[in-house]
């Protein structure tokens, strides 16, 4: 299991008992909201790996998925990678889909989520300069995208971890 994973599955059971613990009049809602994203999360794990266990390789894929690791902070389209990886941007486009059960841009987004999440942990930058590290041209974006996968905003990330 990925750490940023445990890291989620033991932020999230930390709230839970103290919510348990210390109870307020929002504590049933944030219990409620806790347990859900518990369960997305080990959904998220679970299908990964059933993933990454069944699908053949592809080396398009891994050239492309490559390609996005090594250059998730700058600004990436599907036709740059494409053209990287010697294919029409439809092929691949529809390559991602079918193998890594994500467009491309979700795929992009999570790269750059993840690579967030370690510097929120590991540095004093600014959500800013990490949003634009990160190869986000927008701060706005950024949070609105970093919440979407978390579930929680960056600045409350980097509060709990």
């Amino acid at each position: 299991m990925p750490d940023e994973h445990v890291n989620d599955i033991v932020h999230l059971l930390t709230e839970l008992v103290y919510e348990s613990d210390y109870p307020s009049s929002f504590s049933p809602k944030i219990i409620n909201g806790n347990v859900y994203k518990l369960l997305v999360t080990m959904y998220r794990i679970v299908t990964k790996t059933q993933l990454n266990k069944v699908l053949p390789t592809n080396p398009i894929i891994e050239a492309a998925t490559k390609y996005i690791c090594q250059n998730y902070n700058e600004n990436l389209s599907l036709e740059d990678v494409a053209d990287k990886c010697h294919v029409n941007k439809c092929y691949l486009s529809k390559l991602f889909k079918s193998i890594m059960g994500v467009n491309f841009i979700n795929y992009v987004n999570s790269i750059r989520i993840q690579n967030a999440s370690k510097m929120l942990i590991n540095s004093d930058m600014s959500i800013l300069e990490i949003s634009e590290k990160c190869g986000f041209n927008s701060q706005n974006h950024f949070c609105e995208v970093f919440k979407n996968i978390k579930g929680v905003s960056a600045r409350e990330f980097r509060k709990f971890n």
